[in-house]
């Protein structure tokens, strides 16, 4: 899944869309909610790349177009 895709999944998600509204009108920025979401898969990403996830085992990934995507890894 693409870091765009996982973005608007955080966007369109019945959970998260009421949390990143909320960053989003409390943000003194001004940043749109769509910031908020982008902003939490980089900082996954980053994570992840400094070898600090408690996922990585979980997800294996590939850049895609300069950003991480990732896919669920396959179980042996």
């Amino acid at each position: 899944m693409s870091h765009e895709r996982i973005v608007n999944a955080l966007i369109e998600d019945g959970e998260m869309a009421p949390i990143l509204r909320q960053l989003a009108e409390h943000d003194p920025q001004q940043k749109p909610a769509s910031w908020w979401a982008n902003n939490m898969v980089a900082w996954f990403s980053q994570v992840f790349t400094i070898g600090r996830s408690d996922w990585d085992r979980q997800f294996v990934r590939r850049k895609i177009s300069g950003n991480w995507a990732y896919a669920k890894a396959e179980r042996s």
